[in-house]
């Protein structure tokens, strides 16, 4: 066994040279054909773990992934990053530790990688709709972390000794690790990814260079246009000169405006305990899905993918994704996330996989035989060990620290054990809780139960004879909210559908005739509107807590700002130090500051007194229909499912909140993952849309969709499933006075009337949902009790499906079926 030394530097990635390796289900010979391109007819093992990376287990420190936007704010970091990256991808695309090679791992152009082989050829081999697929490619993040690190360290090593930028560089380079994206705090693009073809670095030469950007795309390098067509043979990628997305305008409109969609799945997926399973919580599959717990991690990487790569992206097709430099950035938050749910359920025995599990590789992969069992020592082809001999299992890498990182909110060397997890769920609430609908509405809660207590207090004479209790009536008006993401115009489309669009209307019966819902056509537009049934069956009691009084105490010393959108990154000030000033207000229920809510309420009323804002109007689409939005800010302003602020929901909390509780709204969805032979998606809306499909992703009635990532022509026969959280959307209505409460009485006929559904392929032609196989939508409510602590979640009821909503409907769920 030969070290071969001068492939990359002591820092890098090690090879050796083997004999052999015992042939098993899995197929993990690596003798098979050898790694592609020039040294194909030699037989090379790859270590995962590179020299300068090292494992560490218990408590001890490691370096952290650091979020891309906090990631770019350290010059050196960012431009070593740059500088490595741009070096990994002009590697030849014969080398397996290049851009391409690693990236070939994922799927196309489904050849030996590293001469491992034994399962099936028809993909790459990922895991995708399978137990492994979090634990696989946590490994796969590993490698090619491995590969930008030694570049890294050679790079800072290249600089002039002695001069400053050698001594950051030096610096930098000792705990680099490579950034993720959190799409899920901020679903934009940033600029310097998605909108910044050229770029100008720092060389060790000590002069700055412009370059191209190889975080915008990969530029792809084949010996002559035959080996292309052989290796990527589908258009247009055959021919393509480098690796394409969305156009960035359109996409971060696209992406803004499922952006509070996208952090409730997250919080719901991190915070409910219905998804603390790992088989249950790590892939799309409805096998080891129960009855209203059909999201994902899987599911919800998914919309990602179907979004950012469209129908010409190779982010939208599993075979070709891992080539946009952006996959990497992405899957580095979906294995963060992962990391954060393991914290959150560290003492949770379900978890993660065990040695006696018993799941099955139904379809296999490039190097897993189909019907192979699976536990947590099952390969995780193709990433070796440093030896060589083995491969990683889930079990090798359960933990980030096992490939010497952690994140932000995994970090667990700075605290007690015991206090881990409580510590790890108050990330969580910090992180996405405090936008979805369990944070705000504690906060509103808090606030109320506040200001009705102080208010009595304040109001009741000492007479023994009465007691009088005034209250004053109040007229909460909103302020006009400033986004502080870019400003974007996205394109407009005028592709017209080939294909005719079906709704998933429910026929209304009348004396004479059944037809479908009665429609008002105008030039752009297609307005809908739908019989409410005399028969409907009685919905529970809306909430009936009493409304609160609003007469405000006296404010403090320390005067509340008028709350707004929190920092990015931002931390929490030491405790016993909060104040309105310094604590964001998404804080002030946990720090015990209700105080601020009062007089920020006061201030945001005197400022805005004569004003009465409303976000938007169900019946009015007229800015949208047959043409997009002008810019993000103006998407996340309008989205249906943007939440208002906390102090323009306290009029309105008897509404939305009874006692310590609230209802939530799911749509479940499932559908054959290849139905449509391709990547599609299933958009949800509350309200009118208009009918061309390529306007939906940008309709201010969107809610959510549900996206089925394939490979080109579908790939593998299997029912994946996912959700669409609809509370933010109803709680927003609730405000805007178009649903009366968060009460089933109240919230399933406007549901039944107004809750549309509509699918489209990757490049929006409308399909019918009657013809998508397996189709079922349906909607579930449950009972929620808000967390009353820091280190507490919310507590989720059992699920109940609501029939009536999608009773009788193309795909809908009708009375008596289960989901799953």
């Amino acid at each position: 066994m030969v070290r071969i030394s001068t492939l990359i530097t002591a820092a890098a990635v090690g090879f050796s040279y083997v004999d052999a390796l015992p042939t098993n289900p899995f197929g993990l010979s690596g003798l098979g054909g050898g790694v592609r391109g020039e040294i194909a007819k030699r037989e090379v093992v790859l270590s995962t773990l590179p020299d300068g990376i090292k494992a560490v287990t218990g408590n001890g420190a490691v370096p952290l992934r650091l979020d891309f936007n906090d990631f770019i704010k350290d010059d050196t970091r960012k431009n070593l990053y740059l500088l490595a990256l741009s070096r990994m991808m002009q590697t030849s695309q014969s080398d397996p530790t290049s851009h391409y090679q690693i990236a070939g791992i994922h799927g196309r152009p489904y050849v030996a990688w590293d001469g491992v082989r034994g399962g099936n050829n028809d993909g790459g081999y990922c895991t995708h709709a399978d137990i492994l697929f979090l634990s696989w490619h946590r490994p796969y993040l590993a490698l090619y972390e491995g590969s930008l690190h030694a570049h890294v360290q050679k790079i800072a090593k290249e600089f002039k000794a002695g001069t400053e930028d050698s001594t950051k560089a030096l610096a930098a380079a000792q705990d680099w690790r490579m950034p993720y994206w959190d799409w899920a705090t901020n679903a934009t693009i940033p600029e310097l990814i998605g909108n910044t073809p050229r770029v100008t670095v720092r060389m060790p030469n000590g002069q700055d260079e412009t370059i191209d950007n190889p975080l915008y795309s990969y530029k792809y390098n084949f010996a002559n246009a035959q080996t292309q067509k052989n290796e990527l043979p589908s258009q247009p990628f055959s021919t393509a000169k480098q690796t394409t997305r969305v156009s960035i305008d359109t996409l971060n409109a696209q992406l803004a405006n499922i952006g509070s969609n996208l952090r409730d799945r997250v919080y719901n997926l991190l915070a409910d305990t219905g998804y603390a399973n790992f088989a249950r919580f790590s892939n799309k599959g409805t096998t080891t899905a129960v009855n209203g717990k059909l999201d994902s991690l899987e599911s919800v990487h998914d919309v990602i993918h179907a979004t950012v790569g469209g129908g010409n992206g190779e982010m939208g097709w599993v075979d070709y994704a891992a080539h946009d430099p952006l996959f990497f950035l992405h899957h580095t938050n979906i294995d963060r996330i992962f990391a954060m749910w393991q914290a959150v359920n560290r003492d949770n025995a379900d978890a993660y996989l065990k040695p006696n599990d018993d799941f099955t590789s139904t379809y296999g992969t490039y190097a897993i035989q189909r019907g192979s069992k699976i536990n947590s020592n099952t390969p995780l082809p193709p990433f070796r060990k440093a030896s060589g001999a083995n491969y990683y299992s889930s079990e090798d890498v359960k933990s980030t620290k096992s490939f010497g990182y952690a994140y932000p909110e995994t970090m667990d060397w700075e605290r007690d054990a015991g206090d881990f997890v409580a510590w790890a769920k108050e990330q969580v609430n910090i992180k996405y809780g405090k936008g979805a609908p369990p944070g705000v509405l504690t906060s509103v809660s808090s606030a109320t139960n506040s200001m009705s207590s102080t208010s009595s207090s304040r109001t009741t004479t000492t007479s023994s004879r009465v007691t009088t209790t005034s209250r004053t009536t109040t007229t909460s008006s909103r302020p006009t909210t400033t986004s502080i993401r870019p400003s974007t115009t996205p394109a407009r489309t005028t592709t017209t559908s080939a294909r005719a669009t079906t709704t998933s209307a429910r026929p209304t019966t009348t004396p004479s005739t059944t037809s479908a819902r009665p429609a008002t056509t105008s030039s752009t537009t297609t307005t809908t509107s739908r019989t409410t049934s005399s028969t409907a069956a009685p919905a529970p009691p809306a909430p009936t807590t009493t409304r609160p009084a609003t007469t405000r105490p006296a404010t403090t010393s320390s005067a509340a700002p008028v709350p707004s959108s929190p920092v990015q990154g931002g931390t929490r000030p030491p405790r016993g130090q909060r104040t309105c000033s310094n604590t964001p207000w998404y804080l002030w229920f946990w720090s015990g500051l209700w105080d601020c809510f009062f007089e920020a309420r006061r201030q945001h009323q005197n400022q805005h007194q004569n004003q009465h804002q409303k976000r938007f109007d169900l019946g009015d689409i007229a800015d949208i229909a047959g043409d997009v939005v002008n810019t993000v800010a103006t998407v996340v302003e309008n989205a249906i499912d943007r939440i208002p602020d906390v102090k323009d929901l306290i009029d309105h909390a008897s509404s939305l909140i009874s006692g310590d509780q609230y209802t939530e709204y799911v749509a479940q969805i499932k559908a054959e993952n290849n139905a449509l032979d391709g990547t599609f998606t299933v958009y949800v809306f509350i309200g009118d849309y208009d009918k061309d499909p390529k306007t939906w992703p940008l309709s201010k009635n969107l809610v959510g969709q549900h996206s089925a990532f394939t490979n080109i022509g579908g790939g593998h026969h299997f029912t994946g499933a996912g959700t669409v959280p609809l509370t933010s959307a109803i709680i927003n209505l609730v405000a805007n006075e178009k649903v009366a409460n968060l009460g089933r009485a109240a919230v399933v006929p406007y549901l039944r009337d107004n809750l549309h559904w509509e699918v489209a392929t990757a490049n929006g032609e409308a399909v019918p949902s009657k013809d998508v196989e397996n189709l079922k939508v349906g909607i579930f409510s449950s009972d929620v009790k808000l967390p009353c602590v820091d280190g507490s979640l919310p507590l989720w009821g059992n699920t109940k499906p609501e029939y009536e909503i999608t009773q009788g409907r193309p795909g809908g769920l009708c009375q008596g079926e289960n989901i799953v």
